[in-house]
């Protein structure tokens, strides 16, 4: 984390070290898990556990529930899913503690922030407008936007393009293995939110790890349990902001 000495003018002093900044948007923003996990069981009729279901191959919902369902029936098992998932949304899933003051300091100071999301477009819009999210993200790709869905960069390349943003210059923010592969095929700095999608079949518990968010300049490492307490305070710096001077640090190393 960045540490601004006492008496320091935060205002004056900091600058946008990513002017963009891309979310994932289920298990980083949201905490959707266990709904997801409800909602595909009532689609496919079945009593899966959370470890069988996050075992299913990556791709899209459509993909996921053919796997349990004769091909004629996903259009019908995918309304399943939505209904429920719609009906059980506000009692099964919260907005991660800390992300609405972090979204608002950072779209007050002029940060653009996007959202890429392998979930479909009807469940993306619902999920932000639901959380009250959605007007901080102007820019939303979905599932239903791409061919190839994570780990291929397709997604990340499309938000880019429609925000002109500059890949040494974004940072994409997500929970998944997947997530950290596609930035770095496109060459933007990741950070991951590992909330317990991959370790734990109950509830996220909010536990954010930043992962290499300013790599080349060793600024950032996974902080202790004791500093995941103050993770609401420290991300704003650690994602979106540093000192004059830990710039000049950072061109120096990426430098050599």
């Amino acid at each position: 984390m960045v540490r601004i000495p006492a008496g320091v003018d935060i205002e004056s002093q900091l600058s946008p070290f990513f002017p963009w900044v891309i979310f994932d948007m289920d298990g980083t923003l949201v905490d959707t898990f266990q709904l997801n996990l409800l909602s595909f069981n009532y689609a496919v009729k079945r009593s899966l556990s959370a470890e069988e279901v996050l075992r299913i191959p990556g791709g899209t919902l459509e993909e996921e529930i053919s796997s349990y369902v004769p091909a004629g029936a996903v259009p019908r098992a995918i309304e399943r899913y939505h209904a429920y998932y719609k009906q059980r949304f506000d009692s099964e899933t919260r907005v991660f503690p800390g992300i609405r003051v972090l979204l608002l300091r950072m779209q007050t100071r002029g940060v653009g922030l996007a959202v890429y999301t392998g979930a479909s477009r009807q469940i993306a819009e619902f999920t932000l407008a639901q959380s009250g999210l959605s007007q901080y993200f102007p820019t939303v790709v979905t599932g239903d936007d791409v061919a190839k869905p994570k780990p291929d960069p397709e997604g990340l390349r499309i938000v880019m393009e429609k925000i002109n943003a500059r890949p040494a210059q974004t940072a994409y923010v997500g929970d998944h293995p997947n997530d950290v592969r596609a930035a770095r095929s496109t060459s933007i700095q990741t950070a991951s939110a590992e909330r317990g999608t991959q370790k734990r079949a109950s509830r996220f518990e909010a536990r954010l790890h930043i992962q290499a968010a300013i790599r080349s300049a060793n600024l950032v490492r996974p902080p202790s349990i004791s500093g995941m307490r103050h993770l609401r305070r420290s991300i704003l710096h650690i994602v979106s902001w540093q000192s004059p001077s830990v710039q000049r640090e950072h061109v120096h190393h990426a430098r050599g």
